[in-house]
């Protein structure tokens, strides 16, 4: 059983008042339509990707000179943001090293992702196009069965493997791209400016569409940020609102008011196909989003928003892979853990209705997880983000149904390790970090301490990393936190108002059981 420990009342009335103080910065959030303000960080990797296009292209020069003084004024925080930004300033120092980096990465899409970054960095000036992949697999650049944007990716990098060779791309492919393109003329396609960048670098290389380059320009250039770098995305602002309208809702309760105007913005945004994306421009589709605003409407109310949920469990239950594991974009895709977990999470309460994919979506994520108590990382940095869902799945397998005598030991087994795994990376300063041995950060703390207050038998792990926690909060009364997003994997991106939402959760958490 797990061990109590009395929270100092000082620590509690602290934690009581920031809890009230982010659902009011919460709520000051809102738009008129219903969803959380939160813009996307600027990002080296596009910020330079955008000053080499411009350069190509010769125009908007004042443009260039901001981004360069956002590269030269910037500190990267990991090696391929350092590489981008010296590759965009023309230092070719650490070319020897970005080869070797390349030629040893290694993740479970295989060529697919080695060949995506490669073609980042050849873009850039940074090393050469590989162009062995075309002739020894040409497979690997078939697209139209991806999620969208790794469809028009892979069309892209195809048309650059091509124009490289001194051949002309196909026609079929600069068709298929300029298409797409066009869908969102005078935006950002599908929100996505890394993918937008990427084509556009395309097109400029088949010296074809020159329009269309002009017009991708001008929908990029709008999306500069105050500190004159551009982001990966444009918005994430359902995820961003469902997430924040469940712990609204856990917080300060159903009545609040902003909680009616999130969940018609929840409800409006919902797909033909019975999921969400992550912004109101996209129409991919994805597990994740769904599952987040699964979470929020039954919080809202199951029965008020019955046919949202209802199709939204058949888009689960359409994109399950017969193992049981869930995978991100389209059915048949590598499952991954994180994602299964959410989907446990957002069906369990209907167990009844989903038994046999639940049951075996239990089973792959037992099975997934290490000896250490970890599971493999998905759209995040983080040990204990993963380790937070796949602890919620396993709570409401227990909560919502008898799993059986066997299942049920595996389930109290599988909790005690991931516990142990987290109150062995706990850091001397009561934080976590993305993984065992890292400097705590805000993000991966406050998602670890739900699973510490619920299952921790360490009585001062809890107050430890709350008082880290609180430490971490700004003279304005909010909270930062170093990205633990990923995309492409492994490349961090920051929406900053994820801070202060998962501490708004870690709090809520803990004060239940106070």
């Amino acid at each position: 059983m797990k061990t109590t420990t009395a929270m100092p009342a000082a620590l509690l009335v602290e934690c009581r008042s920031i809890q009230h103080q982010l659902v009011t910065h919460h709520a000051a959030l809102l738009s008129e339509a219903g969803y959380i303000r939160d813009q996307c960080g600027s990002r080296m990797l596009e910020s330079a990707l955008l000053l080499v296009l411009l350069d190509r292209n010769r125009t908007h020069l004042d443009v260039q000179q901001r981004l360069r003084r956002y590269l030269l004024d910037s500190h990267p925080d990991t090696f391929l943001e350092a590489q981008a930004k010296a590759a965009a300033l023309c230092d070719d120092s650490g070319r020897q090293q970005l080869e070797e980096y390349l030629r040893g990465f290694q993740h479970f899409t295989g060529e697919r992702k080695y060949l995506l970054l490669n073609t980042l960095f050849a873009i850039l000036g940074a090393v050469p196009l590989d162009t062995r992949t075309l002739s020894t697999d040409p497979a690997t650049l078939r697209y139209g069965d991806q999620a969208r944007w790794t469809d028009a990716l892979l069309c892209a990098i195809k048309i650059l493997h091509a124009s490289s060779c001194g051949g002309a791309p196909d026609h079929a492919d600069l068709a298929y791209l300029v298409q797409l393109l066009q869908e969102h003329q005078g935006r950002v396609w599908e929100g996505h400016l890394l993918v937008h960048l990427v084509a556009l670098h395309a097109l400029h290389a088949s010296q074809m569409h020159s329009d269309v380059i002009r017009a991708g320009i001008t929908a990029l250039v709008q999306t500069m940020n105050p500190d004159g770098g551009i982001p990966f995305c444009t918005e994430q602002e359902i995820w961003g609102t469902a997430l924040a309208g469940a712990a609204i809702a856990e917080a300060a309760g159903l009545s609040h008011p902003a909680l009616a105007k999130m969940g018609r913005f929840i409800t409006q945004t919902q797909q033909r196909d019975g999921g969400w994306g992550y912004t109101r421009t996209t129409t991919q589709t994805d597990v994740d989003d769904t599952c987040k605003c699964i979470a929020f409407l039954r919080i809202l109310g199951p029965a008020a928003h019955r046919p949202h949920l209802h199709n939204a469990r058949r888009y689960l239950e359409r994109i399950a892979d017969p193992d049981g594991g869930f995978p991100t974009y389209v059915k048949g895709h590598q499952p991954e853990v994180e994602l299964t977990a959410e989907a446990i999470i957002a069906l369990s309460p209907d167990w009844p209705h989903h038994t046999p994919t639940l049951n075996r979506s239990l089973d792959y994520i037992l099975q997934a997880q290490h000896r250490d108590g970890s599971f493999d990382l998905s759209w995040t940095l983080s040990a204990s983000a993963v380790i937070l869902h796949v602890i919620d799945a396993l709570d409401d397998a227990q909560r919502f149904t008898f799993p059986g005598q066997r299942r049920a030991a595996r389930i109290t087994q599988a909790i005690n390790k991931a516990t142990t795994f987290l109150e062995t990376a706990q850091n001397p300063d009561g934080g976590w970090g993305h993984q065992p041995g890292h400097a705590s950060d805000l993000l991966s703390t406050a998602q670890a301490l739900p699973v510490i207050n619920r299952h921790s038998r360490q009585p001062s792990s809890i107050n430890r990393g709350l008082h880290y926690l609180i430490g971490q909060r700004r003279n304005d009364g909010t909270f930062a936190s170093p990205p633990d997003q990923v995309g492409p994997r492994p490349i961090p991106y920051d929406f900053p108002e994820l801070a202060n939402t998962h501490t708004l959760i870690a709090l809520t958490n803990v004060l239940a059981t106070a």
